[in-house]
């Protein structure tokens, strides 16, 4: 009885949640919803895995306040959506989006973060999706997420997973390149205050850099680091410089300073999310970790 009555508490919260993020125009659609730890992690997909990846990210929220289904996280992308926000010929979308297809299929995520027990480094690696498919002569891609990112795609537990970061699809649609794609989510994460430092070599992990590449900060700068800031100024309308500092003779560390000029980019703040209590967090979770999905309103 009592555990009945918890289950019955629990999903008025989740109801009121709901309805409050309706209610205050969250769930338009078009926001990709990262947490800090999906948006620091490693995510081993090209440039048209990326845009098949994000595009399905950004209707997540939308369906959930839509739907009532236990398959919450099954998302559809059309070619037409799809050469519009990536400014891609109509002829070349199939081809784009089967190369999408065939690189998130076979990609992992690798996520870092503290195990609560040992406080050391916790290395957790997953697919990206379930499934992912074509179906063909309608140019249409269907996928589903892994149950496991759950937690990483969408506002409702991102006490558990260190924050989230919110950014519009259409802002970063018009990048050509991987590297540009990924410093544009790093820097997001603090968009509120214009500022982003970290290691040079962390970075260059992180933009999944090849070490041949990565070795040399002249290379670096070259061939990933200038292009990116390049196209971050031109197609993404943020004002950047960086500063790099060494360490006895050697480049080690960096720091961005910017400003996002974008009307697209006009997302709620990234502070916290709506109060919820720990039990329903807890309960919501633990639905997402025994691959249960999304909790069905």
């Amino acid at each position: 009885m009592k555990q009945n009555q918890k289950g019955k508490s629990i999903k008025k919260a989740l109801l009121d949640i709901k309805k409050h993020a309706i209610d205050l125009n969250l769930w338009e659609g078009d926001n990709v919803i990262m947490s800090k730890a999906l948006v620091n992690g490693i995510h081993e997909v090209e440039l048209n895995g990326k845009r098949v990846l994000a595009l399905a990210m950004s209707k997540v929220e939308q369906k959930l306040a839509k739907l009532n289904s236990d398959n919450a996280l099954e998302l559809e992308i059309q070619a037409d959506e799809f050469s519009k926000i990536f400014g891609i010929e109509k002829q070349e979308t199939y081809k784009a989006m089967l190369r999408g297809l065939k690189e998130v299929a076979g990609a992992s995520v690798t996520l870092y973060s503290v195990h609560k027990e040992t406080l050391s480094l916790q290395v957790e690696k997953m697919p990206w999706v379930k499934s992912i498919r074509y179906i063909e002569g309608n140019g249409k891609l269907r996928v589903i997420f892994n149950d496991m990112l759950t937690p990483h795609i969408t506002r409702f537990v991102d006490n558990k997973t260190g924050g989230y970061t919110i950014y519009k699809i259409q802002q970063a649609g018009k990048l050509k390149s991987v590297y540009a794609w990924r410093l544009f989510e790093l820097i997001m994460q603090f968009r509120d205050t214009g500022w982003y430092t970290t290691e040079i070599e962390n970075l260059a992990t992180q933009l999944e850099v090849p070490t041949s590449v990565a070795s040399s900060f002249t290379r670096f700068k070259k061939y990933c680091l200038e292009p990116a800031l390049k196209e971050l100024r031109e197609k993404c309308n943020i004002e950047i410089e960086y500063t790099a500092t060494k360490s006895g003779k050697k480049f080690s560390r960096i720091e961005f300073k910017f400003k996002d000029n974008s009307s697209a980019q006009n997302p709620p703040k990234t502070t916290k999310t709506e109060e919820i209590s720990q039990e329903v967090y807890d309960d919501y979770e633990a639905r997402a970790r025994l691959g249960m999905g999304h909790v069905v309103f």
